[in-house]
């Protein structure tokens, strides 16, 4: 087989997340080359791939060659497969691995049922809304439904929804159609790095999902369960304000580097046009103030935990981010007018803060 070195450093570069490092079954602990494909699979996530060239021999790339492949100069690099092994040459540079036989490694598989259906959305903007929720997703330690990405059609909108007990982020879109999948944290981070591209067809099943566009395919399980009907824990708020997300992250920022542990927790003080950034602890007794680009219409004083704010804040799109209070002990909620993205994060005691 011959391919440009290129070429083929980027595809496993997108794929070599998948590969694992640790499993029973060692021919997947590397990529299959089959046709015109590279092929990853962990037996949870799995991607097919077009790659610029092709095999009438089926090989396994180990994991083990990755990094000289990376390492490689830019020109074409011919793969050479032998019994349980492969060469690899390139110019003068020319290298033997061991590896499995081809027929060695498990291939995907997504039963496909009379339940099965399919909708086609542009990646681009699946991708986009992913990419804004998925900081939302509960610990992957976690098998239930907060370990999942929402992904919900229901009422004209598609819903994309993430969380994990202290923060929300929600995102929407107009879609037609009725149906909820949970995708595992780990795919979403599989779909995020490998490169989707123009229309996707998703295919779908009670058990697993295909997410198919021209040059990829990437197949994954889905977590059982029902998710939590977010709409009900958003409540419209009485008081509102408006901030610069830029100075609001920055502030957040530094605090971050004065808290002595994971519990401490940042003050908030809103008083008409300005806000009172506070932290106090053994180390440290620091105080900000921001100005407010919307007056607030009564004080407030509320605390929380400064990495879960600044990261809820950080999300959102344009230079200003909305906040939306109903008291000291109610959830906030974040927002701006650009979209209909939103965050919700939950207030801590006030005895944390300063």
């Amino acid at each position: 087989m011959r391919i440009q070195k290129s070429e083929l450093a980027g595809k496993i570069n997108n794929v070599k997340n998948i590969v694992p490092k640790s499993t029973t079954i060692e021919a997947i602990q590397g990529v299959l080359i089959e046709g015109s494909y590279l092929i990853a699979n962990n037996m949870e996530t799995a991607a097919k791939v077009k790659i610029d060239g092709s095999t009438d021999t089926p090989f396994i790339i180990p994991n083990s060659a990755f990094n000289l492949i990376s390492s490689l100069p830019d020109g074409e690099m011919e793969i050479t497969p032998g019994k349980g092994c492969i060469t690899i040459k390139e110019g003068s540079i020319k290298n033997m691995f061991s590896t499995r036989e081809a027929t060695d490694f498990q291939k995907p598989n997504i039963e496909k049922s009379d339940e099965s259906k399919s909708f086609v959305i542009n990646s681009e903007d699946f991708l986009r809304s992913i990419k804004r929720v998925a900081f939302a997703i509960g610990d992957n330690d976690s098998k239930g439904p907060t370990s999942s990405l929402c992904l919900r059609a229901k009422e004209g909108m598609l819903n994309y929804i993430a969380l994990d007990g202290h923060i929300v982020a929600w995102d929407q879109m107009e879609y037609e159609g009725d149906f909820e999948l949970l995708i595992p944290r780990n795919t979403v981070d599989k779909l995020l790095s490998i490169g989707l591209e123009g229309d996707m067809t998703i295919e779908y099943s009670s058990k697993g999902a295909l997410f198919i566009t021209e040059e990829c395919e990437v197949s994954t399980r889905l977590v059982s369960g029902t998710f939590f009907d977010v709409s009900k824990m958003l409540s419209v708020g009485t008081l509102h304000t408006t901030i610069k997300k830029a100075a609001m992250v920055e502030a957040l920022n530094r605090i971050k580097t004065c808290v002595s542990n994971d519990s401490q927790a940042v003050k908030l003080a809103f008083t008409k046009d300005s806000l009172n950034i506070a932290m106090r602890n053994s180390i440290t007794d620091y105080n900000e103030e921001i100005m407010l680009t919307k007056d607030i219409e009564d004080e407030l004083t509320i605390a929380f935990n400064p990495k879960l704010l600044s990261e809820c804040i950080r999300a959102m799109d344009g230079e200003e981010v909305n906040m939306t209070f109903n008291g000291a002990k109610a959830p906030l909620m974040i927002r701006t007018d650009s979209s209909a993205f939103l965050t919700v994060v939950l207030p801590v005691n006030l005895g944390g803060a300063a």
